[in-house]
């Protein structure tokens, strides 16, 4: 029997003159997992995590942590963009980045 996917969520991490900054969190204690998505809004904190929780579905969410690790432009890219790349992927030139890095 497979583990169920842990479920990700959207944190305020703190407020700084350009904005809100925003980390998607999941788990408790040594299981916890964060990646700070930086100043986004709230509905694109929404999207990043709505994309996170579809890879942990899908099983595929430690190719975006191993990301955010390697590239964490990249990774932000491609959460806020989802799979397609997204108008962010596509303005910062790192949607290529975004493709290689999630194959390999």
């Amino acid at each position: 029997m497979s583990k169920p996917a842990r479920n990700w969520r959207i944190e305020k991490a703190r407020r700084t003159k350009k904005g809100q900054v925003r980390v998607l969190r999941t788990g408790r204690g040594a299981t916890r997992q964060a990646i700070s998505l930086g100043v986004v809004t709230q509905a694109e904190g929404d999207r990043a995590k709505a994309q996170m929780n579809l890879e942990e579905a899908q099983g595929t969410a430690q190719r975006v942590i191993s990301l955010h690790e390697a590239n964490p432009e990249a990774c932000i890219a491609y959460l806020l963009g989802g799979s397609g790349g997204g108008a962010v992927a596509n303005s910062s030139g790192v949607r290529d980045l975004v493709t290689e890095a999630l194959l390999h």
